[in-house]
This record gives structure tokens, sequence and C-alpha cells, in this order.
């Protein structure tokens, strides 16, 4: 069923079980059909992109000594840093003889609020699955994929390495283990891996924690 937000009268809601087809996640209520339009067109451009496409789903929080004060385009500095970083990677990895393939970061954002004094972000970043096909582990800083996320967040919150590795969050399943979505456009099983990264990924379109009316965004994509 489509209904209208009541927090924000512009946006539409569904509770439906599909969206476009694909199965989407109503366990914590509506989601924002705009939302969900933006977040499959940006998994749509990565996979134009990159036909081998590796996605994760990532929280991040500030330090508690914010007292609730965010710093105004924080995910604009994080995915700017995170990409100087795969950049650097890649000349580093050339100057060694390696081949190197493109990378750039696309990303869906949320800003939300619960119990918790300070606001947070969930993100959906999408990578090259033939420059990054592994998640890596924190305590290998700079070294791989979650070190470098985790090293972006310390920039931008003005934390050490250690403190940020606490705030930085990959989403897990049941059994503990970091979800990684990778997604192959010419394998026979694509269509699952596609279904499973979009219904993980329409998380971010509930309406429940959203911040609306206070003039500031909630919800943001990278623009290719």
């Amino acid at each position: 069923m489509k209904v209208r937000s009541r927090k924000n009268k512009n946006l539409r809601l569904t509770d439906k079980k599909t969206f476009r087809g694909h199965p989407i996640q109503t366990a914590h209520g509506a989601l924002c059909i705009p939302y969900l339009d933006r977040i499959y067109d940006t998994i749509e451009q990565a996979l134009d992109a990159y036909p081998r496409t590796m996605a994760l789903r990532v929280d991040l929080r500030f330090p508690k000594l914010r007292n609730g004060q965010e710093k105004c385009g924080a995910i604009t500095d994080f995915i700017r840093s995170l990409q100087s970083q795969i950049e650097y990677d890649g000349r580093r990895k050339e100057r060694h003889g390696q081949r190197v393939h493109s990378c750039t970061v696309r990303y869906v954002w949320v800003r939300e609020c619960c119990s918790s004094l300070n606001d947070h972000y969930h993100l959906l970043l999408l990578f090259n699955k033939d420059r990054f096909n592994w998640l890596g582990k924190a305590r290998n800083q700079r070294e791989n994929l979650l070190s470098m996320i985790i090293d972006a967040w310390a920039k931008v919150t003005g934390v050490e390495y250690d403190e940020a590795n606490g705030l930085v969050y990959v989403s897990k399943d049941r059994s503990g283990v970091p979800v990684v979505h990778r997604l192959d456009s010419n394998s026979k099983y694509f269509n699952q891996q596609f279904d499973d990264l979009f219904e993980h990924g329409s998380y971010l379109a509930k309406e429940k924690t959203k911040h609306f009316g206070n003039h500031q965004r909630n919800f943001g994509t990278s623009r290719k």
C-alpha cells in the first residue's frame, strides 16, 4: 500500500514486500519511495561503470564528546577522504609494477537519530569488484578497504584511528560475519545477487528514524 508520510507530506511511502519487482525490508516500518528509487538508481549506475561490483553497508557515528554537534558536510568529507586514499593506494601499487583497476566510490547515505544523543549515518558503499573483492581487517591500518574507511572517518571526526575503529560498524549477518555483496552482471546468479543487495540497502529508506523539517539533509547519493 502507498501512503503519504506524516512527517513529510511530500514523501510517498510503501509497506509492500517488493519494489520494482525486487524484495525490500519493511520490518522496521514503511519505506520512502523516492529514497528507494535513488538507491536503485545508484546501484544501477555502479553496475553500468563496473559490471562486477562489490558493496557493503556501513554505520558511522560521532564521538560522544561532540555532544550531538555533527560536522557540516561530514559525508562529503568522508567520501572525499576515502576516494583520495583509494587513488593514493593505486598510485603506490602502480609504482611497484602492479596492475590497478580504477575505482570511483558510489554511495547512498542517510542521517538518523534513535535513542542515542548523537545523530549517526548509514551508508551503502559500492566499489569496483576488480579493485576491491575483500573488506580486510581493521588492525591492518591503511592496507585494505576497511582500514581506509576507518581512517577516512578518523579524519572527519578528528580522532585517532583506534578510536574511529569503534565508531565504524560494518553490517554483519547473524553469525557476526561482515556482509559483503559481490555482483557479477554476467553471472547466472546475478538476479539473486542484485535482490540481496537491494533488499539490504532498502533499510536506508525507512521513514521511522528520519529527521524532517529541521533544514538539514537526511538523505543523499553519489551523482554519477
